[in-house]
């Protein structure tokens, strides 16, 4: 479904629960921390991060990382050179959602990172709960910033690991929060960009969601259902939702080819203005 035509704020602050987990309290990775290396005098600098990030591309590779994990090392001296970087990557990712997954594998590969105490993990997830906070400001204010924001913390959801390779679990809530506020949209808040990247995320993360809050994703998927027997619902909301229920009665296995080919000639059929 990625090739097809994709292309707001109080509520819930992130938990304690999570900023224990990123701060690497007990219970929070602590265990696997990387202590920090000495700096090797070269001539790195920021602009070089800013670099090797800019490169980064859909399919990174584990040269990329390594690139961008090696200079991170030698130049970030400083808990605020640590920030910088973190900043760059979340900044990289919010402008470009396709890349979202690419900061996700960043963001493992430098989680436990430390300088001067301050871990890379707990740098990136402050930035990502500062949005959070304002969320429907950020919404109203930019789709696209929004999105990439929403796409990021599913796939840092998804690919960040702390502890026994666990996900950060309370992460769960402020994903469904921002599913929740899309879903309850009506009118011309109907954005079909919005719930399409819903759906292809949480085709991505729903199963590793219902594992953590099962009643959770379900009372979702009761929302899903009844937009999408609504009559003020747009065609294309009511495509990529049903493919959403579709997904989660394959117990979020992926489609078929066929399955797949079905809903894009469908979209395709829907925004040349062929089906109503």
């Amino acid at each position: 479904m990625a090739g097809r035509g994709r292309g707001r704020g109080r509520g819930v602050l992130l938990s304690s629960e999570v900023m224990n987990h990123i701060a690497g309290v007990p219970g929070g990775g602590a265990e696997n921390s990387v202590p920090k290396k000495e700096t090797r005098g070269r001539n790195n600098s920021v602009s070089d991060i800013e670099e090797v990030v800019g490169n980064l591309s859909l399919n990174i590779d584990e040269k990329q990382l390594k690139d961008l994990t090696k200079i991170s090392e030698e130049v970030c001296k400083t808990a605020e050179d640590l920030k910088k970087l973190a900043a760059i990557i979340y900044e990289k990712c919010l402008k470009d959602r396709e890349l979202a997954e690419s900061g996700s594998y960043v963001a493992q590969k430098l989680s436990n990172f430390e300088v001067d105490g301050v871990k890379f993990r707990a740098s990136l997830l402050s930035l990502v709960q500062q949005d959070f906070k304002v969320k429907e400001d950020l919404r109203k204010e930019s789709t696209s910033k929004f999105l990439g924001f929403f796409t990021f913390l599913c796939q840092i959801f998804f690919n960040l690991k702390i502890g026994n390779r666990e996900p950060i679990k309370p992460l769960v809530g402020p994903i469904m929060e921002c599913c929740d506020m899309i879903v309850d949209s009506e009118g011309e808040k109907c954005d079909d960009d919005e719930f399409e990247c819903i759906s292809m995320q949480l085709q991505c993360v729903g199963k590793l969601i219902e594992s953590v809050d099962s009643d959770r994703m379900h009372d979702f998927l009761e929302k899903v259902r009844k937009k999408i027997v609504m009559d003020k619902t747009p065609p294309k909301v009511r495509c990529v939702l049903l493919e959403l229920i579709e997904c989660y009665g394959r117990k979020w296995e992926p489609a078929s080819n066929d399955v797949t080919r079905c809903y894009c000639d469908i979209m395709a059929e829907l925004y040349a203005g062929m089906v109503v």
